[in-house]
């Protein structure tokens, strides 16, 4: 099993513990969240999740990338969701899915991506999601 495998294995798991959960609600909705858009960019991009409408809210999902050690990309990201707030509108606005605002919003989506793509290949990175998801599956987080 290759790292990416892990770690979207480790992410599955992690999700239907939390799906099945009795914990505090925020708690869980905040480590959801996080554990989605790690999922959706291993899966499919930053443009993929953001256009996704289930996605849960950027800001949440940047404090909590944050808290499990991986500040280096939720500040990247950060900024880049920054621009695509801007760019791109709200998540919820009708308007995010015109082709004007995709033909705006594609750079700062690979900006975006690589700057995941940076993350995602570190070895640090894999330890710190794989360490993450497995204290939200044993429920020591």
């Amino acid at each position: 099993m290759d790292h990416e495998e892990r770690f979207t294995t480790a992410i599955d798991r992690a999700l239907e513990r939390l799906e099945s959960s009795s914990d505090d609600e925020h708690e869980r909705l905040l480590q959801l969240s996080s554990l989605q858009i790690l999922e959706a960019l291993a899966r499919g991009g930053i443009a993929h999740w953001y256009c996704n409408p289930s996605g849960a809210d950027w800001r949440r999902t940047v404090t909590a990338l944050t808290r499990c050690g991986l500040a280096p990309l939720s500040t990247e990201l950060e900024a880049c969701i920054r621009e695509l707030e801007i760019a791109f509108g709200p998540r919820d606005r009708p308007e995010a899915q015109g082709f004007e605002q995709l033909r705006v919003i594609r750079p700062l989506c690979r900006r975006a991506d690589a700057a995941f793509e940076r993350s995602f290949e570190s070895q640090e990175f894999h330890r710190a999601v794989a360490d993450w998801a497995e204290q939200i599956q044993t429920g020591t987080i």
